[in-house]
């Protein structure tokens, strides 16, 4: 069973009191107001630890692995680093062990952190997590407490929740100098342990000043009232005394609520005390509360009869005196629903099958496997995990997969496992249609296709009729044209009008495909298959290079349907197999979902490119590449030097048939940078705050610039690269002005004569832009010098007619 305990925030603190009940009167005067706040509203629309960190975990198998996730909100993910580790345990001794927990990033899991415990053959099991978030620019500990189960003082392991720099007590005092607050509960009991920098735990002189040594607790509610601490000191005539006290708002001396446990070892004070004396308290205000959450911060404060100092002060702390508890090997098994299946289309009308399952576990335990096997004919043809973006799994959360299916029936089979119980579904599916018929939608314009069947006249007009005569292209490091189709090859082919083709023939179960190093155009066999099913022994595939073509462009694909071509990246020359129903050739390439999970991305009129990044190894930049471009009159967007990933300050985004009336672009930065759109008279536009861009007619280029944050200031004159360059007969030229200056650009010929001058002007600061026209002068090498009083830049541009 899981036992959740509430979520508190604990507050450490040292105090001198000074007495005096015959004497001078003592005033303490003490209250939540003195402290040092983390951010409250890190809870709101969070009502409680574990939905703030979406807790849940696989069943507790005996001696086995138990792995551990938590979900981090959006608005703290994005706020800065996400650290986290679990602890775990048996509660009756101090044999506890942590581990790291990692960011998963996968698709369904782009929120959440996993780590992995190992179960003891049985007994109790106990598990807590502890995270350090980012919010509101403040570092800040969110924690769970290892169980007491003995109840004894002091517990046999604690965790540590607040740390303290050594050496910043103000008096200079060792006792009043907190090193760090560390934790554990029983039951019914906190048990705090403060440790201080040496010198023992004193009391004070007799006249004072006096020394209170507190774990306090604040209701985060109201911020402002009282402060709950466990207190260790002995002072004030009598006045103060080891206990749980109420400091008040507007109060001179604190108030008795309840007896504590105690005991010290060198510069280690244990404590324990009753949680129903703090919460049961009618001024700690009604509990659980809005955020179900305490504060936490540690304090120490010298007292006499004439002053009050406060010596130390901790950051501040959440801490949830919970945690995750099970019995090894008790269960309450997963449930998933009756599989569903949709039909759905691409924006190419390529056939894609919807599969769905609902999946409820009582004890909230997310499935350790998800799996899905599609069979036809008997025969194994998919098999992989579906994804749900949905983790409150005693609700039951939908978990789905989208893949192409061609015309044929199927078996589809589900079966998911928590770790210890197994739930299944089976359906089937008549998609109708025979193994040797398929239909091929086409695009006015160039199609990217190819011969998925054994015909008696592979010719271009036999295959495909409604194509252009004599428009069927090859590729082999250049294009090539052809007329007639081999198995396994892409190809370009034209036509005129919007249409579809029915192609029949015999049935091909497994090609042979040739690939050279870098760029083939391929096709695949009769049935849709996956190109991670591939036979690739040499490794010869890079990852995420899979190109098909529609009207928008290129688009990324994981599988080959019959009757389409599509681009294939190699890393050498070899052969790859492409078999129906062998989908145990699963590529072991590195995948890089994780690291584009971490990229500046931008969305031109839908299509995603990448930038900001520069830690790459050569292999991972090539799964960023794109294939040659399509022939003209086809629609393309691309960074220059044919890829979707620039890594530079300044790049350069070329638009193939820009017959737009505006382009839709959409930025979402995640490297802190300002990113500029740089249009082509030289304007900048911030790249987050560009929704609709209105281009010039037939635009070939946008540039995407690294601009200058608020916290940074240019400090020379910049030139970008002409664009374009080579150029015939006018080329943009962009440069960025550090301060008002006289700025002089001027065009010589490589005898350095004198050609033009392009700019002689005291220039304001910020982004510029001239053009320059050479329809007057010959073709042939020029140089562009651009000169202010404090810099020179020179650059080579090259004019061909």
């Amino acid at each position: 069973m899981k036992k959740i305990l509430f979520l508190i925030i604990l507050n450490s603190s040292f105090i001198i009191a000074e007495e005096g009940k015959n004497t001078p009167t003592l005033k303490l005067p003490l209250d939540a107001s003195h402290l040092t706040l983390p951010p409250l509203n890190i809870f709101q629309q969070n009502r409680d630890f574990t939905e703030l960190l979406g807790i849940s975990t696989t069943a507790p198998a005996s001696s086995s692995s138990m792995y551990f996730h938590a979900d981090i909100p959006d608005s703290i993910l994005e706020a800065g680093p996400v650290d986290a580790f679990i602890f775990y345990g048996n509660g009756q001794d101090g044999n506890w062990i942590e581990e790291d927990a990692y960011y998963l990033g996968t698709p369904g899991y782009e929120n959440t952190f996993e780590a992995e415990a190992q179960t003891p053959t049985s007994g109790e099991f106990h598990i807590g997590v502890q995270s350090n978030l980012t919010f509101g620019g403040i570092e800040v500990i969110a924690s769970q407490c290892p169980y007491n189960a003995n109840d004894n003082v002091p517990a046999s392991w604690y965790i540590n929740v607040c740390d303290d720099e050594e050496g910043d007590e103000e008096t200079g005092g060792q006792s009043l100098d907190i090193l760090d607050i560390n934790v554990a509960v029983s039951d019914d009991r906190f048990h705090v342990h403060l440790k201080n920098a040496g010198g023992g735990f004193p009391t004070g002189d007799f006249f004072g000043p006096w020394y209170l040594y507190v774990v306090g607790f604040l209701n985060p509610e109201d911020p402002d009232s009282s402060l709950y601490g466990i207190a260790y000191g002995d002072g004030g005539f009598g006045l103060l005394y080891p206990g749980v006290w109420k400091f008040q708002l507007g109060e001179d001396l604190p108030t008795f609520v309840g007896d504590i446990d105690y005991s010290i070892t060198g510069n280690n004070l244990y404590m324990a005390a009753s949680m129903s004396d703090i919460f049961n308290d009618p001024d700690f205000g009604e509990w659980p509360n809005e955020f179900e959450s305490v504060v936490v911060t540690g304090l120490t404060v010298a007292a006499s009869f004439t002053d009050l100092t406060f010596g130390d002060q901790t950051d501040p702390a959440f801490l949830n005196p919970g945690f995750q508890s099970y019995q090894i090997g008790v269960n309450n098994a997963p449930q998933i629903s009756q599989l569903s299946v949709d039909i759905l289309a691409d924006s190419s009308n390529m056939p894609i099958v919807k599969i769905q399952t609902n999946y409820t576990d009582e004890d909230n335990h997310f499935p350790l496997s998800a799996g899905y096997t599609i069979y036809q004919s008997g025969s194994e043809i998919f098999s992989g995990e579906m994804i749900s973006y949905d983790h409150l799994y005693s609700d039951g959360a939908l978990f789905e997969i989208e893949l192409p299916l061609g015309p044929g029936s199927y078996d589809i089979h589900a079966s998911f496992s928590d770790g210890m119980d197994v739930d299944e579904s089976i359906v089937s599916i008549d998609l109708g249609g025979g193994e040797t018929e398929y239909e091929v939608s086409l695009i006015s314009g160039w199609n990217l296709v190819g011969l998925s069947v054994q015909v008696d006249d592979p010719s271009q007009q036999s295959v495909f009729p409604t194509s252009i005569e004599g428009t069927l292209f090859s590729f082999s490091d250049s294009y090539f044209l052809t007329d007639s189709f081999l198995s396994g090859v892409g190809y370009w082919l034209r036509f005129d009008d919007d249409n579809s083709v029915t192609i029949s023939g015999t049935n091909v179960s497994e090609l042979n495909v040739s690939l050279t190093e870098g760029w083939n155009i391929i096709a695949g066999p009769s049935e849709s298959i996956s190109i991670s099913s591939a036979l690739d022994p040499d490794s010869l595939i890079v990852p995420n290079t899979l190109f098909g073509y529609d009207i928008s462009g290129y688009l990324d694909t994981d599988f080959l349907v019959p009757g389409y071509g599509y681009w294939v990246r190699s890393f050498g020359d070899g052969d790859i197999t492409l078999t129906i129903g062998e989908s145990e050739f699963i590529s072991e390439l590195p995948v890089i979902e994780k690291v584009q999970g971490n990229m500046n991305t931008i969305s031109v009129n839908d299509k995603i490119l990448y930038f900001g990044n520069s830690y790459l190894s050569e292999k991972e930049l090539l799964s960023f590449g794109l294939p040659p471009k399509p022939p003209t009159g086809s629609r393309d967007i691309r960074f220059s030097d044919d890829t979707k990933l620039c890594i530079k300050d300044e790049c350069m985004m070329e638009i193939m048939n820009s017959t737009f009336d505006y382009i839709s672009i959409d930025c979402e930065i995640r490297d802190g940078h300002i990113w500029n759109i740089i249009d082509e008279r030289g304007n900048s536009y911030e790249c987050t705050n560009l929704e609709k861009y209105e281009p010039k007619k037939q635009t070939e280029t946008i540039i995407l610039r690294k601009g200058v944050s608020s916290s940074e200031s240019l400090t020379e004159l910049t030139l970008s690269p002409a664009h374009p360059n080579p150029f015939n007969p006018v080329t943009n030229i962009q440069f960025t002005v550090p301060e008002m200056s006289d700025v002089n650009i001027v065009i010589y010929d490589v005898q350095g004569r004198l050609i033009e001058t392009l700019i002689d002007n005291r220039l304001s600061p910020g982004d510029h832009m001239v053009q320059w026209n050479a329809s007057e002068v010959s073709s042939g090498v020029y140089f562009l010098h651009i000169e202010s009083s404090k810099f020179s830049r020179i650059q080579k541009l090259m004019f061909i007619k």
